[in-house]
This record gives C-alpha cells, sequence and structure tokens, in this order.
C-alpha cells in the first residue's frame, strides 16, 4: 500500500518557500580557482552546510561547459562516460 506524502514533506516544498529573487547560494570567496580556459569554486547554502561545487569550461567557438555537482554526497552522481555521447572531451579554447 502506497502512503499519501503531503507536498510539504517533498520536494516541491523548497520551489514554494523559495521568494522571488531571493538568493539562497553564495560563492565562497577563498574556493575560487581561475585558470586560462576554467573557472571553479564551491558554492555554500545559507544558513546550512550544504556545499557545491561549480566548474567551468571555455570551449572552442565561444561555447562554455558548466558542472554543478555536490562536493560531499551519501553517493556518487553518475557521470556520463566520454563515448557514450561525446565522440571525445570537448576541445578547450587556446
Amino acid at each position: 500500500m502506497t502512503q499519501y506524502i503531503p507536498c510539504c514533506a517533498c520536494g516541491r516544498r523548497f520551489h514554494r518557500e523559495q521568494k522571488h529573487g531571493e538568493v539562497i547560494y553564495d560563492v565562497l570567496p577563498e574556493t575560487v580557482d581561475i585558470q586560462t580556459t576554467s573557472l571553479t569554486m564551491n558554492l555554500g547554502r545559507r544558513g546550512r552546510a550544504e556545499l557545491l561545487a561549480v566548474e567551468m569550461y571555455l570551449l572552442a567557438d565561444n561555447i562554455f561547459r558548466m558542472k554543478i555537482k555536490p562536493t560531499e554526497s551519501a553517493r556518487q552522481r553518475y557521470e556520463i562516460p566520454v563515448g557514450d555521447v561525446l565522440v571525445s572531451e570537448p576541445t578547450l579554447q587556446k
């Protein structure tokens, strides 16, 4: 038997609680690392210990790639291996 779960107990609650224009994540300045073709940093959620790692890469033809993933998680996030969707790693801007 499936038990009814009210909306306030599921993930949709977050979207209702967030007010328009409200910022809930801040860049941690000590974690910012700027390279020629990449930028990495951590974002911290206000009032909580959650951290997100952000990686941005400048690719050829003025395209950028951004990855956002939790720094610490109970389970590792799945990443699609190169060759399944991409033929090879994207070429970085020079």
